[in-house]
């Protein structure tokens, strides 16, 4: 019900000892739309930081070479 949230995306490269975080991003809510059906998608830069504000995530920054495609949608 609360639509000032968002949605965080995390990429990681599985390694044999550890993993490594290769970027997030950050999606406000209000930007996924609903649909019964697939889009085309859109790319997103992963960036290397994520920042909070009293212990909620409100965004990403520091771009990384990084980019993502995505498809978010609301069922």
């Amino acid at each position: 019900n609360r639509l000032d949230l968002g949605l965080i995306v995390e990429v990681w490269n599985k390694g044999l000892i550890w993993d490594t975080m290769v970027g997030t991003s950050w999606i406000p809510l209000k930007n996924i739309r609903q649909s019964d059906e697939e889009g085309s998608g859109e790319w997103i830069f992963l960036d290397a930081e994520v920042l909070m504000k009293a212990d909620e995530i409100y965004g990403t920054k520091n771009p990384t070479p990084h980019r993502l495609l995505l498809d978010t949608r609301f069922e």
